[in-house]
């Protein structure tokens, strides 16, 4: 007996609630409101959660 195991990975992004307009999901400066930013602001929250089904 086989079973298949089908693992689905989901990555939500939250925004910040900020509203100077400028959220663009992939701008790469160094402003504390982009979505995918590297800089430690705090300000982009991502939530991560795996499902997996059998």
């Amino acid at each position: 007996v086989e079973r298949a195991c089908e693992s689905t990975h989901v990555v939500l992004v939250v925004d910040d609630d900020d509203e100077d307009g400028d959220d663009d999901d992939d701008d790469d400066d160094d402003d504390d409101d982009d979505d995918d930013d590297d800089d430690d602001d705090g300000d982009d929250e991502v939530v991560v959660a795996e499902e997996e089904r059998r």
